[in-house]
C-alpha cells in the first residue's frame, strides 16, 4: 500500500471486521492488519511461487486438512487461502510473469506503458492460472468489510466479478490507473463510476498507477 494502512484507518475512523485481499503476493500487509486488531482474513493469490510462500508463512495457523477430490486443502485458523485469480469470468488464462521484482508486476493483462515506466522489469515467462469470480469463492462474506486488490491493472475486472461481495464491503483499497499501464486496464474515472456506492477519498500516484481508497457513501 502506498498510503500507510494505520494512517488511513485512523484518519477515517474505520471499523474493520475482516480483510479480503485479492493479489496478496506474500501478505506483506499482514502485520499491519494485525496491529489494527483485525483477525479474519481471506487471501487470494494466483501465482504458484507466491502461493507456496503463503502456505509456508501461515503453516502455524493450519488446523487440519480438508479433502477436496484428490487434494487435501488446509484449513487455517481465522484465515482462508485461495490459489486463483479473480475476474468477471471463470476460466483458465495466461498470467504475464516477471521475476525481476519478486513477481509483483505479474498480470493477466499484457504490459503496455509499464514497459516504459519500469524498463528494469522484463516479462519473459508465463503461467496458466485459474480465474474465479470473487462472488463464487466459498467464505462467509458478512465477516469481512474491507476489500483490497493489488492485481496489476486487472482490479476493475475483479470488481465486475464481485457484485454480491461488494454488498458487504464498507472500505476498498485498490490499485488504479490513469493510462494504459497494462493493455485493457480500467481507468480511474471508470472505476469511480463502477463503484457508485462508494466515494474515493484518497489516491496516491506513482507515475501512471497508484492506490485509491474508497468508503461507502452512507458512512461519510
Amino acid at each position: 500500500m502506498l498510503i500507510p494502512f494505520k494512517e488511513i484507518v485512523r484518519k477515517y475512523n474505520m471499523k474493520i471486521s475482516g480483510v479480503i485481499q485479492v493479489g496478496v503476493h506474500w501478505a506483506e500487509e499482514h502485520d499491519d492488519y494485525l496491529a489494527e486488531g483485525i483477525d479474519k482474513f481471506v487471501y487470494i493469490e494466483p501465482c504458484k511461487d507466491a502461493f507456496n510462500i503463503l502456505l509456508k508463512k501461515f503453516e502455524h495457523l493450519i488446523i487440519k486438512g480438508e479433502t477436496e477430490g484428490n487434494l487435501v486443502r488446509p484449513l487455517f485458523k481465522n484465515m482462508e487461502l485461495f490459489h486463483c485469480a479473480c475476474g468477471e469470468n471463470e476460466r483458465n488464462d495466461v498470467m504475464y510473469v516477471s521475476n525481476d521484482n519478486q513477481g509483483q508486476s505479474n498480470s493477466l493483462l499484457k504490459p503496455d506503458k509499464h514497459l516504459q515506466q519500469h524498463p528494469e522489469v522484463v516479462f519473459n515467462e508465463a503461467e496458466i492460472v485459474s480465474v474465479k469470480r470473487l462472488d463464487y469463492l466459498p467464505f462467509e462474506r458478512s465477516d469481512y468489510n474491507l476489500l483490497v486488490t493489488d492485481c496489476q491493472g486487472y482490479d476493475g475486472h475483479v470488481m465486475l466479478g464481485a457484485t454480491e461481495t461488494l454488498k458487504h464491503i464498507d472500505y476498498i483499497c485498490m490499485e488504479v490507473n490513469r493510462d494504459s499501464v497494462y493493455e485493457g486496464n480500467m481507468l480511474i474515472d471508470d472505476v469511480d463510476k463502477l463503484l457508485s456506492d462508494f466515494q474515493r477519498v484518497e489516491t496516491e500516484w506513482v507515475g501512471n498507477w497508484g492506490d485509491s481508497w474508497y468508503i461507502r457513501k452512507t458512512l461519510l
